[in-house]
């Protein structure tokens, strides 16, 4: 039984290696088969969830602390947005706290609400957050800043960046 096991193996293993197969290649005409989009069709494509806005301000030494600027944020709105804050010149006892409104005017996030900081600081100048529900609107956002010093004295110069993407 297994000498007849062996030949038939032999035998099958045999014809694999000498029968080949044949293949065959065409080319297509590239130009024969491409899709076009027509400009009214390009028109009707609508990405989803593609925001992009930036905004700052500069905070000259000695003036107001506390003060307003705005985010123009165009694209499609989406259920959700980030949100990225970054200060930049400031002294290093010097902190910056903001509040950000949705264009419909309703609360969307404080650096208050973040649970590992409390203010933006030159050790931790950037701050990353997700806006939900329904936060990824397009239109203006108001930010509302304020800015402290720790060790009581006036806060020096610096800008406030805010991007909402």
């Amino acid at each position: 039984m297994k000498r007849l096991f062996g030949i038939l193996l032999t035998f099958a293993l045999t014809l694999t290696c000498f029968g080949g197969t044949t293949a065959f290649a065409a080319e297509v005409n590239p130009n024969s088969e491409v899709a076009t989009i027509s400009e009214s069709a390009n028109a009707e494509i609508s990405p989803r969830g593609t925001l992009s806005g930036y905004g700052s301000v500069w905070h000259n030494a000695g003036s107001s602390c506390d003060g307003t600027f705005y985010v123009d944020v165009t694209g499609s709105s989406w259920l959700t947005a980030q949100v990225t804050f970054n200060i930049e010149n400031f002294g290093p006892d010097d902190a910056v706290a903001v509040w950000l409104y949705r264009p419909d005017g309703s609360f969307a996030w404080s650096t208050l609400d973040n649970t590992s900081t409390s203010m933006i600081t030159m050790a931790n100048k950037d701050n990353w957050h997700n806006i939900t529900f329904f936060g990824g609107q397009t239109g203006r956002y108001i930010v509302q800043y304020s800015i402290v010093n720790f060790a009581g004295q006036e806060p020096g110069s610096g800008r406030i960046n805010c991007w909402i993407y």
